[in-house]
């Protein structure tokens, strides 16, 4: 695939991510307890769940070409989510004295992106079956 074709799906996928990712921040804003990152937490595990599942899909199937397993993995997970974001709300938590609740964030993001991961995996495997 020549790489300015590659560029172009990878910036599709981003410009949808980047969107998505803003206006479900915003959705989700209002539903912040106790401090806790609702709309990173929630944006990141989908992401995960997308990246397993179109990962496995373009491996197991024809259903998902290159350039859409491109655009989908990189370009919109790659901009959907966000580790940078992920960091500066442990420090903010930390920096607030809520170091419990850092500590909580940063297990169950990790504990449940590879859960999420895992069961994108499965559920690709499962339709291609």
């Amino acid at each position: 695939m020549n790489k300015l074709i590659m560029l172009l799906w990878i910036s599709i996928g981003g410009v949808c991510g980047t969107i998505l990712r803003f206006l479900i921040t915003i959705m989700l804003e209002q539903h912040k307890v106790a401090n806790f990152p609702v709309g990173t937490f929630v944006i990141n595990l989908s992401g995960c769940l997308v990246f397993g599942f179109v990962s496995e899909l373009s491996v197991t199937s024809a259903i998902i070409k290159p350039e859409l397993k491109l655009a989908l993995t990189t370009g919109f997970a790659g901009a959907f989510t966000t580790f940078s974001t992920f960091i500066f709300e442990n420090y903010q938590l930390s920096k607030d004295a809520q170091l419990t609740l850092s500590l909580v964030y940063t297990a169950l993001s990790i504990i449940g992106g590879a859960i999420f991961l895992f069961s994108g995996i499965i559920l690709a495997r499962f339709i291609t079956k």
